[in-house]
Formats: C-alpha cells, sequence, structure tokens
C-alpha cells in the first residue's frame, strides 16, 4: 500500500519567496503565421540573452518555469485491485513536461517550454512562444448533453474526419469576408489502440484560406489584383471517449514547417489518453469493502494537520489519524465533525516520542505530517511495515534559510539551499527543523529504495483553523493582530505566505503522484506579511484594535521579544525580502501560480474564522503603548524622587574666604 508521512509544522514568517499563482488553464487559438526562418532567429537570440545574462539568468529561467507551468504532473496512489484515483502514469520524454487533469480525466506531455493561455474556453491551451503558429487545446463535450461509450459512436475514423472537416469549413473558420475561400483536405483517419487499451481515433487535416492581402478592396478586380494564400495550416487531432463523453486534443501548426515540426507533435499526440473520474462516493464504496487507500496522518489534530485530514476525506481515502489522546473529545471533536469522517476516520493514541507508537495506525497505512520528535519513531514504523511506499514529511522554509541575505543579497533559494546561519546556539528552531528533515532523507536511503520521500517546505502558514485551539503560530500572530496586543505598531518583517489548505493540497499531490520526489518550496506570494494583514484586518474587522501604522525599527527590535519574536531573528527579517523558486512544486505538483488562494482572501478567512469561533479576545493591553507609558511613569517617579530628594536637603552656610 502507498504510505506518505509528514513532519511537525510550525507557521513561521519565512517566505517562500515570488511564488507565483497556479494555473487552471483556458485558451483559445491564435493564429500568426512565423516561419522556421523566424523561429530557428528567435530561439538563437534567445539563447544569445541567456548566455549574456551570465549569474542573471536563472532567475528569469526561474520565473518563466513558475509562470509558464500550468498542470500537474502525476497521479495515482493505490493498491493493486484498488481504486485508483483518476490519473495516468506518464513517460515524461527529455524537454517535455506532464500535463494532467484530475478533474476531468485526462493526460499529455507537451514541450517545457509551451506556455498556458487563458482566455479561450477550452479546457486548456497551450502555445509555442517561439512559433506562434504551433499550439494545441483540449476540448470535452458537456456531460449532459452527450453519452458516448466509445469513439465508435463516432462511426469509422472516416467518418470522425468528415465530421471534423466539415466544423472547420462551415464553423470555426467560417468567413463573410469578400473573396475569402476556405479549403480542407483530409490527409489521414486512422484508428489505434492506446497503452491505456482504450480506442483512439488519430485525424489530420489541411486546411488554407485564400483572400486578397488588402483590407479596402470593393470590387472584383481590386480583389484579383493581390490574390494568394492567406495561411496555410496543418491539423493534428486525436479523439478518445471517456465518462460518457467525447475527448479532443488539437495540436496546429503551419504547412511550411509540418515536416520539422512532425517528430515533436506525434510524442504529444502519442502521450493523450483519457481515463475514468472516480468520484469520492465510489472511493468511500471501496473502503467500505476494504479495498481502498488508507493513509495515516500523525498528529491530526494539529493546525495543518486538520486540514490534510480533511482534505484526505474528500478525495475518498480512509484515513488513520494519530493524537496523544483519541478520547479527548474537546480535542478530536473538529475532525469528528468533518464531512465522510464517520465511515472514513479512524484515530489512534500516539506519542511522538514514545518507540513503537505508531505501528498499530501505520500498519499498511500512508503516513503524512511526522512530527519533528518523532521522525525517528514515524520512519521506524514505515520500515517495519512493508506496504508502505510513499512518506510526505511536513517541513518549512526554516530549514533552507533564517536570513535571506545568508548567502547574498538576491541568491535565488532553491530545492538545493539548506540554512547555514542556524546552529544549536542561533536560530535553534531552525536548525532543528534542517536536521529533522535531514534526517528523514538519511534514513530513506537506508531504506534501500523500498519507499521514497517527499518534503514540502512551506513559508507562513496562514488560513482559517479547524478547531478552537491556538496550536499555530500564525494563529497567535492573526491574534495578536486582532486584540490590540500589537497595536499601533505592525512590524516591516519580510516572510512569504501560503493558505492552509494550499499546504494541505501540496501533501495530498506529493502523496499521489507517482513522479514526486524530494523537497518542495510552496509559497503564494512574499512580501511584508504583517502589512499587508494590517490593511486586509483593518478593513475586514474595523472595530478592532489592529495596528494602524509600521513599527519603526529600533522600537521593533527593541519589543520584539515580548511578542515572541527573538531580537536576534527580528533584526535578520527586518526589510530582507527572500527569493525563492519554486517552479519545481508547480511544475511536478500542479502548484502553479493561480491556483494557489491569495493571501487577501487567506488572511480575511482565517480573522472570520477566528471570530466565527470566539477565539478573538475583546481587548489585550498593547505592549507598546503599555511600555512608553510604564516608561514615563517611571521618569515621573524618578523626577519626583528628585524633588524631594533635593528638598529635604538641610540648609547649610556656605563660608566664602577672599584672598588678597
Amino acid at each position: 500500500m502507498a504510505a506518505a508521512a509528514a513532519g511537525l509544522h510550525t507557521a513561521q514568517p519565512f517566505r517562500a519567496c515570488s511564488a507565483p499563482r497556479p494555473v487552471r488553464v483556458t485558451v483559445r487559438v491564435l493564429r500568426v503565421r512565423a516561419g522556421a526562418q523566424q523561429q530557428q532567429q528567435r530561439q538563437q537570440q534567445q539563447q544569445q540573452r541567456e548566455r549574456a545574462a551570465g549569474s542573471g539568468a536563472p532567475a528569469r529561467v526561474a520565473r518563466r518555469q513558475l509562470l509558464g507551468a500550468a498542470g500537474l504532473l502525476a497521479a495515482g496512489a493505490g493498491l493493486a485491485g484498488a481504486p485508483r484515483p483518476a490519473g495516468a502514469f506518464l513517460e515524461v520524454p527529455d524537454g517535455f513536461r506532464a500535463q494532467l487533469d484530475r478533474l476531468d480525466g485526462y493526460s499529455f506531455v507537451c514541450p517545457e517550454t509551451w506556455t498556458a493561455v487563458t482566455s479561450s474556453g477550452n479546457d486548456i491551451f497551450l502555445r509555442n512562444p517561439f512559433n506562434v503558429d504551433q499550439n494545441l487545446f483540449v476540448d470535452i463535450s458537456s456531460p449532459s448533453s452527450s453519452r458516448f461509450a466509445s469513439v465508435a459512436d463516432l462511426g469509422s475514423p472516416a467518418d470522425a474526419a468528415a465530421r471534423l472537416l466539415d466544423q472547420y469549413l462551415n464553423k470555426e473558420f467560417m468567413s463573410t469576408r469578400l473573396g475569402v475561400r476556405r479549403e480542407g483536405a483530409i490527409l489521414g483517419a486512422a484508428a489505434r489502440d492506446g497503452a491505456d487499451g482504450r480506442t483512439y481515433y488519430d485525424i489530420e487535416i489541411r486546411m488554407a484560406s485564400y483572400a486578397s492581402r488588402s483590407p479596402y478592396v470593393a470590387t472584383q478586380g481590386e480583389l484579383m489584383a493581390d490574390y494568394g494564400v492567406e495561411w496555410d495550416r496543418r491539423f493534428l487531432t486525436t479523439l478518445g471517449v471517456a465518462n460518457k463523453r467525447l475527448y479532443e486534443l488539437r495540436l496546429q501548426t503551419s504547412s511550411e514547417t509540418y515536416d520539422a515540426d512532425k517528430p515533436g507533435l506525434d510524442v504529444i499526440r502519442s502521450s493523450f489518453k483519457v481515463v475514468e473520474v472516480e468520484t469520492a462516493a465510489a472511493r468511500r464504496m471501496a473502503l467500505e469493502l476494504g479495498c481502498g487507500v488508507r493513509v495515516c496522518v500523525t498528529g491530526a489534530t494539529g493546525y495543518v494537520a486538520g486540514h490534510i485530514v480533511q482534505r484526505l476525506l474528500e478525495k475518498g481515502y480512509l484515513v488513520h489519524g494519530t493524537c496523544r489522546d483519541p478520547s479527548n473529545e474537546a480535542a478530536v471533536r473538529h475532525l469528528q465533525a468533518l464531512p465522510h469522517a464517520a465511515e472514513g476516520l479512524k484515530l489512534f493514541a500516539a506519542d511522538l516520542l514514545a518507540p513503537g507508537a505508531f505501528h498499530e495506525a501505520v500498519e499498511e497505512e500512508q503516513l503524512i505530517r511526522p512530527a519533528l520528535l518523532g521522525t525517528e519513531n514515524v520512519l521506524a514504523a514505515v520500515n517495519a511495515s512493508p506496504s508502505v511506499r510513499r512518506v510526505v514529511v511536513t517541513s518549512s522554509t526554516a530549514a533552507v534559510f533564517t536570513d535571506a541575505f545568508e548567502r547574498g543579497e538576491g541568491h535565488v533559494f532553491t530545492e538545493a539551499d539548506w540554512n547555514v546561519s542556524a546552529s544549536a546556539t542561533k536560530f535553534p528552531y531552525f536548525h532543528s527543523k534542517k536536521l529533522a528533515e535531514q534526517r528523514a532523507y538519511e534514513l530513506c536511503k537506508a531504506a534501500g529504495g523500498r519507499w521514497s520521500l517527499c518534503s514540502i517546505n512551506p513559508g507562513a502558514i496562514w488560513g482559517p483553523p479547524l478547531s478552537a485551539r491556538v496550536d499555530g503560530e500564525s494563529v497567535g500572530q492573526c491574534l495578536s493582530m486582532l486584540s490590540g496586543a500589537m497595536w499601533p505598531f505592525a512590524p516591516r518583517i519580510a516572510m512569504g505566505i501560503v493558505d492552509v489548505r494550499d499546504v494541505a493540497r501540496a501533501h495530498v499531490a506529493a502523496m499521489e503522484s507517482p513522479l514526486a520526489g524530494g523537497r518542495y518550496l510552496v509559497n503564494a506570494r512574499s512580501g511584508y506579511l504583517l502589512l499587508d494583514a494590517m490593511a486586509v484586518l483593518r478593513r475586514e474587522c474595523p472595530r478592532r484594535w489592529v495596528p494602524r501604522a509600521v513599527g519603526p525599527r529600533l522600537g521593533v527590535l527593541a519589543v520584539s521579544p515580548l511578542l515572541g519574536l527573538p531580537r536576534d531573528l527580528a533584526a535578520a527579517m527586518l526589510d530582507r525580502c527572500p527569493v525563492i523558486d519554486a517552479g519545481k512544486a508547480a511544475r511536478e505538483l500542479g502548484m502553479t501560480p493561480e491556483s494557489y488562494i491569495s493571501p487577501e482572501v487567506t488572511i480575511a478567512d482565517m480573522a472570520h474564522a477566528l471570530e466565527a469561533k470566539r477565539m478573538v479576545p475583546r481587548l489585550v493591553l498593547p505592549v507598546v503603548p503599555m511600555l512608553t507609558l510604564a516608561g514615563l511613569l517611571l521618569l515621573a517617579l524618578l523626577a519626583v524622587g528628585l524633588v524631594l530628594g533635593l528638598a529635604q536637603l538641610p540648609a547649610r552656610p556656605v563660608a566664602v574666604t577672599l584672598v588678597p
């Protein structure tokens, strides 16, 4: 059985920077001409610019990867004979990346350089940025208007090709311009059996448009004076059926460059697969029959773990959660209230520091989130269970860096970086996160490849808590801002932010993806989180004592220990914004820029959840004004004491001797 594990999370203000927002891709076709010579020139110019950029190139490449990645990489975590989450195992050639849509049930590979266009009505649309004549899209028939059993419902491949040609000529490419003539020809139509056992139709059509190149023609003579080929294109279409719906993958390229483009286009076409989308209800039924995928979540009552449990239950997994005392109703009530918890959640008692505590829950389970101090115990349980295949550890960007400038200002942090400024005596929390994560990889290596390991490294984790416990650092930070404890100043501390729901999504994606492995930096955005939170909270909670101004540097350093932030840590984070390449998570886990919940929504949802759970105190005496008042009172007392002391001194005559 596949397995996943995760480590203790703490929401610290340490940002996985510049993580762009994720993409749900929707696009339509751009029709512009570009010849093979233009494409080659653009590629050469791009290579020259990147070589000339020298050390600046990695940052630009990272950003292109972040903004261009547009899909989930892989799917499927399950047992032989058990229902498997929708997806397809893709072999990804060099220079290509995988695209997977679990919701609609299809997958394919495309060139790494192709980018998403998000302005069409198609399910997904990608284009070649170096040749605008090259693009692809996937279109899916409506589930309410079609009931396909197989592609044979379209007739023979020739019948399907004829329908497509008619669609092109009389609908998609029909023109009312004077003198425009569109011609099309079917160049190929064949059926093939895919590696998944399904039948697909591959169809090739050539379309050409003839028109006057002048936009001002009014007569037949003017029309024919400059009449010729407007464009000439090849359309390669693959049709497949799943979920009673018709799936169409269409590739387009210029006829002029078709021979040179064909090998790459054939790779894309042959990789296209459709799969049955499995419903959560079907998976729960399988679980009740004892053949489902089971997942063990350690520390299940925690802030992040609760959201992981919720997401797993929604996807139909059977969840085994560990906590100190499952009989403590107050501690587990929020988990038992989750949808599908009655049939899908079992809680086990386990102490992270007690050897052997996890063996009962882990047997034939997946492990997620091992706590920091329990890493070795949890992984010992993994080694004792021959069915475990995947472990997912919750780490933090604290394991990557403390000071954003510790490797030099402007350094782009990646999964290859480990914290170099923390030690057992300086920033011990950061040091412990690094050691725990490194130890997990050591144990994975010692296991000889029997199970694989992923670690999720988020920045500061905010978002609505499921329970009413203050068990997350970010929960305490938000409460301090709402209750007046931080009034009237918010520190200018740089950090990243990621929604707790997105962190849970990253864990499940790492567990399910067969190609996932190693570390993943995840972050929605980097910036001055508490200043952003100040603006959002003042708007959302106008009656609360939210800070109203930016705290001065010296003042922040003076009072930071009273707010739970060591002075040396505050100094390392003030006005120092880290830059982090989160492209790997975008490419392999689908954590693309536009898929993240925006920080503004995250902060607002968190504030409303805290108020709904009655967790926000009416008023907490603010630290800064109280310290200021105490200082003024102390000075006043010293002044009064000095005056009174001088008044009590006895008056003594002063003898003056004049020296001649």
